[in-house]
């Protein structure tokens, strides 16, 4: 199967690698010729520093090229660029199946990219392919397991069996809105962990963030429309625990070195694409929008927009009304 990646970002690479492993014809696509080069060569320098992998995979810079000839098309770009991507596809190939494996929310039109490809791309059958799965560890060869969530039953499928292997396991989903809502906001509270770690918290503050944060998460997808037995798999506990725990997500990273006294604006322009910053604002605003709570959410946004000290936020939760525990 000839499969389409646009974006040449860490995750979209250890994609290619993967299903080149698997013998696909895996293409990448890139708008720069010196990454092209450096992708064929096996590396991907600015994405993935350090890590070397099989020399050999296709990478084109011109869109028409990569799209030629494939069975799916897969959205790699940072979420902001998710429109672009989509307008490509609808432009090159009209009613190419897409695999969106960006995770954000619009913070202007509060849509997910499943709404955003029904406006941009109708005629695409549409799959969110989430979970927790750092790229560096999936080119390793990691066991990993995956989300595949589609309306479209047989593109889930679809995806379920060509991505699929000894090192990567998919499972398939029809709830497209809750997979794609959970993967979004766990940024979010991977942002707030980072924070808590910064100021140097424990074990007992960890936990009981992602805990209440699985429940901010849950209350938002159950409201929007998904299902809470989504937001308590891969899509979102699994990602949860997974980037709330590491120094390899780029959004813990964030939340911890703003914590430790670094301005937002300074840590952005080092770290690169930090998707739960443009997702913090849309998380509350949707809550405001569906009249559902968004505590550590608007924490979040107050220290990252309003300047409230990663201290005061602390405070301000902790000392919320008390409450009975709802999930």
């Amino acid at each position: 199967m000839r499969i389409a990646i646009l974006g040449a970002g860490a995750f979209g690479t250890a994609l290619a690698v993967h299903l080149r492993r698997l013998s696909h014809q895996a293409v990448m696509w890139t708008r720069h010729p010196a990454k092209a080069a450096q992708i064929r060569a096996g590396a991907n320098h600015e994405a993935l520093p350090g890590v070397d992998f099989e020399p050999g995979l296709e990478a084109e810079t011109g869109v028409e090229a990569a799209l030629e000839g494939a069975e799916l098309a897969v959205l790699a770009t940072p979420s902001v660029a998710i429109r672009e991507a989509l307008a490509m596809v609808a432009r090159v190939r009209p009613g190419l199946r897409v695999v969106c494996v960006a995770k954000g929310i619009d913070p202007k039109t509060l849509q997910l990219h499943s709404q955003i490809a029904l406006e941009i791309a109708p005629a695409s059958p549409f799959c969110a392919l989430t979970g927790p799965s750092f790229a560096r560890e999936v080119i390793s060869g990691q066991p990993t397991a995956l989300v595949a969530a589609s309306r479209d039953a047989d593109l889930a499928l679809e995806v379920q069996n060509a991505f699929s292997g000894p090192r990567l396991r998919v499972y398939e989903s029809d709830d497209v809105l809750g997979a794609e809502m959970a993967g979004a906001l766990k940024n979010v509270i991977a942002i707030a962990a980072g924070m808590v770690a910064g100021l140097k918290c424990g074990e007992n503050t960890r936990a009981a963030l992602i805990t209440r944060g699985l429940a901010e998460i849950s209350r938002l997808v159950v409201a929007s429309g998904g299902r809470a037995e989504t937001a308590a798999g891969l899509a979102g506990l699994g990602d949860l625990v997974l980037t709330c725990s590491s120094n390899q997500s780029r959004n813990y990273q964030f939340g911890r070195l703003v914590a430790e006294g670094k301005e937002p604006s300074e840590v952005l322009q080092s770290l690169g694409t930090v998707e739960g910053f443009r997702t913090t604002s849309a998380a509350c605003l949707l809550g405001e929008r569906l009249g559902v709570e968004t505590p550590i959410a608007r924490e979040v946004r107050g220290v990252l927009v309003l300047g409230v000290s990663p201290q005061d936020a602390v405070a301000a939760l902790m000392l919320r009304r008390l409450k009975r525990e709802v999930h």
